[in-house]
């Protein structure tokens, strides 16, 4: 299922299946919404990508990944780097928008997956954070 919100705070697209549909919703704040009685979070989907790569390295690495397709606009960190969480890494222009996207943990930056100018896919990796006696 995903879902997004419309510009009003009382109506979602939802997707489930495959299929689309407006829901009308109330939000109860910090993107949890009542749908019919069920709660409902909606996530960002920087914030999705972003937790998922967290949940899918170790505690000692951090891999940030693509959360769409776009294009990078800026390396603000080079191999090597100390970079503490947080800290802008890389920023990428997804849908008109430029993002930053942040170490989740204090380390070296290890590995530097891609270069200004250069177009990415979603979930496509781009940095390498190590931490601990990696660092």
């Amino acid at each position: 299922m995903d879902a997004a919100t419309l510009g009003r705070p009382d109506v979602l697209s939802v997707i489930v299946n495959g299929r689309q549909a407006t829901q009308s919703v109330r939000s109860l704040g910090n993107g949890v919404y009542d749908v019919d009685g069920a709660e409902l979070k909606v996530i960002d989907p920087r914030s999705r990508a972003l937790g998922e790569a967290t949940r899918q390295g170790a505690a000692d690495r951090f891999e940030a990944t693509a959360y769409m397709p776009g294009r990078v606009t800026a390396v603000l960190a080079a191999e090597g780097d100390e970079v503490t969480s947080g800290q802008g890494v890389v920023v990428l222009e997804a849908m008109k928008m430029e993002n930053e996207i942040q170490s989740e943990i204090d380390g070296r930056l290890e590995q530097l997956l891609v270069e200004v100018g250069q177009t990415v896919d979603g979930g496509q990796p781009l940095f390498v954070v190590a931490a601990g006696n990696d660092a």
